[in-house]
């Protein structure tokens, strides 16, 4: 059994979704929303950008009852089928490693958004019980799969876009990383945390 772990969030890590999906929910929640409202969704999402897209429009609509979630997810879905993804293959920099990890994915990104980098990755990282999507809280997930593999496992490590993710790390005992290459968020508040460009960095920290 490998003795350490690493689990990797899906959008800004894998892929350079976060922007993109964020440019979509402001323009599907402007059409619905006052000026004053769309405002306070736009300061939302810039420290909330690691939630899910439900709950990004459940805050719409805590703004504005009226506002009609189930349309505004729909349109999103369909915008998503035609929205041009850059995704990291990470498979050559950690298949000689992959004796020494235990590899998770933990992410609010649904199956589908994941299974779409799985097909462009050169080789199956990740096994399919290690993919815990859409997730709601991921420091209930970090905690679990820490729980599970104690006390054969000697050190755990997310990788993580946002500050919320750092959050959720250090709540489940995990250390972190930050990925910057695709991220939206502001990391003044964790001055004190790693930081790397690219994914392929992580050899200058883990190795």
């Amino acid at each position: 059994m490998s003795n350490r772990c690493l689990a990797l969030d899906f959008d800004g890590v894998l892929a350079d979704s976060p922007r993109l999906k964020n440019n979509l929910i402001q323009t599907i929640s402007s059409d619905y929303l006052s000026e004053s409202n769309f405002q306070k969704v736009i300061q939302y999402l810039k420290v909330n950008s690691g939630v899910t897209r439900q709950q990004k429009f459940e805050f719409c609509q805590s703004l504005d009852p009226s506002f009609p979630l189930r349309e505004a997810l729909q349109r999103l879905g369909d915008a998503l089928l035609h929205l041009e993804i850059v995704y990291e293959d990470i498979s050559p920099f950690l298949l000689e490693y992959l004796n020494q990890f235990n590899v998770y994915i933990v992410s609010s990104a649904p199956l589908v958004d994941i299974q779409k980098w799985q097909l462009r990755c050169s080789y199956q990282l990740v096994q399919p019980s290690s993919i815990y999507h859409s997730v709601s809280d991921k420091s209930l997930v970090l905690r679990q799969i820490r729980t599970n593999l104690l006390p054969h496992t000697s050190s755990f490590t997310y990788i993580g876009d946002t500050f919320s993710d750092y959050k959720s790390a250090i709540s489940a005992g995990w250390s972190f990383v930050a990925v910057t290459q695709y991220s939206v968020e502001d990391w003044k508040p964790v001055l004190n945390t790693l930081k790397i460009t690219k994914l392929s960095e992580l050899n200058s920290i883990l190795f």
